[in-house]
């Protein structure tokens, strides 16, 4: 699983305290949630005390100290409104202060997945100050919808903390090539090959329903290199929009080698 990269944890570490207020009308955002979104604003902006504005409220479940949390940050100067550097990447991280930073922590605390933010902030150091913009989605860490559907040989239902759990009978027997079926179907974009995609997924022995791997057991999201996971895996995602829940029935050839596999993943976000 990947962590933080150094350039967004860099974006969260330099900003300075903030409070909150509502909306500031002299900033516009557009865009789909967990996309880069277009930010307008009359620049350079003057130096003064941060800000933290809620722009889309989510209807998730609510981020907790030390939880761990999926976030987008994209992030503009004051200056001149040019993009900075490893804006737009979504990274999964805790929210702590030694993850997140005093301000970005203060941010997403008590806010529910699904939200987007806006913080506006001064850059702390060096004698030439200026305000940073930056637009925080905080991803939903599983797929939104209650579950209980399947395939006429594997039933998926909801489990403890939306974490999935299959059942199959004992006399069914796998197909012997790649299935998959879209549970849920996510509203964002679709997951292209060559990406980097945060998923909460499990995945089961088809020969005995013992768990292979899950990220459920922490509620860590893992971070899944595309061009390195399974050819099942790989065609089992792409081209499935972001948001969704799917569910693989992966031969050996495309899987483990020994063993069919069964998996249901969520797909949270997918990166370039």
């Amino acid at each position: 699983m990947r962590r933080a990269g150094g350039a967004l944890a860099g974006l969260a570490l330099l900003l300075a305290a903030c409070g909150s207020a509502a909306e500031p009308a002299e900033i516009r955002v557009s865009g789909k949630f967990g996309t880069i979104p277009a930010v307008e604003f009359s620049t350079p902006i003057p130096i003064e005390a941060g800000e933290a504005h809620v722009l889309t409220a989510g209807s998730g479940p609510v981020v907790g100290d030390g939880a761990p949390v999926v976030l987008t940050l994209t992030a503009f100067s004051g200056d001149d409104g040019t993009l900075l550097e490893g804006a737009g990447t979504t990274q999964v991280l805790f929210a702590t202060q030694e993850d997140l930073g005093e301000t970005l922590l203060d941010a997403v605390l008590g806010v529910h997945e699904g939200t987007r933010l806006l913080l506006t902030q001064p850059v702390l150091g060096g004698s030439d100050r200026e305000m940073v913009v930056t637009v925080v989605d905080v991803i939903p860490t599983r797929a939104v919808g209650s579950t209980s559907i399947g395939d006429e040989r594997i039933t998926v239902r909801d489990g403890a903390d939306g974490a999935p759990e299959i059942s199959i009978p004992h006399e069914t027997m796998p197909t012997g090539s790649l299935e998959i079926l879209q549970i849920s179907r996510g509203e964002g974009e679709q997951v292209t090959m060559g990406q980097r995609v945060v998923v909460q997924y499990t995945v089961w022995h088809w020969s005995d329903g013992s768990v292979f791997d899950t990220t459920w057991e922490t509620g860590v999201p893992a971070v899944l290199e595309l061009d390195s996971a399974f050819p099942g895996v790989q065609m089992g995602l792409v081209d499935q929009p972001v948001g969704s829940r799917v569910l693989l029935e992966i031969p050996p050839v495309q899987g483990l080698g020994t063993d069919t596999l069964v998996m249901v993943a969520d797909i949270l976000a997918a990166t370039d």
